[in-house]
């Protein structure tokens, strides 16, 4: 079975990621993109989705990080925007994201 890296700081959304995808994928949870990054130095996902971060902020750096360890290993990363159309998804798209997501939940489950 095939790892999923889902980063999300909202514990129910970390929650109902993993009960949804759990049928498909091995899922490992993390709150941060500092924290799946100390995860990927030992292990190894297979697909990577990310709550969009702030563009001023270290964990966009951290998760500019994760699109770089992506773009060598061939992992797809996608993000999930707060609402559609959003600046933050654009910035997501900018340091080259697979797929920037709406993370209303009905939404999201549609574009996977």
């Amino acid at each position: 079975m095939e790892r999923l890296l889902i980063i999300e700081s909202n514990e129910k959304a970390r929650t109902v990621l993993a009960n949804y995808f759990s049928k498909r994928y091995l899922i490992t949870l993390v709150s941060t993109p500092t924290e799946a990054l100390t995860w990927l130095k030992t292990e190894r996902a297979s697909m990577i989705v990310s709550a969009s971060q702030e563009t001023d902020s270290y964990e966009y750096s951290q998760l500019n990080a994760i699109k770089t360890w992506c773009s060598w290993t061939n992992v797809i990363l996608h993000t999930l925007e707060e609402k559609d159309k959003s600046e933050d998804g654009l910035n997501d798209r900018n340091i080259g994201t697979r797929r920037a997501i709406t993370k209303t939940l009905t939404s999201y489950l549609r574009a996977v």
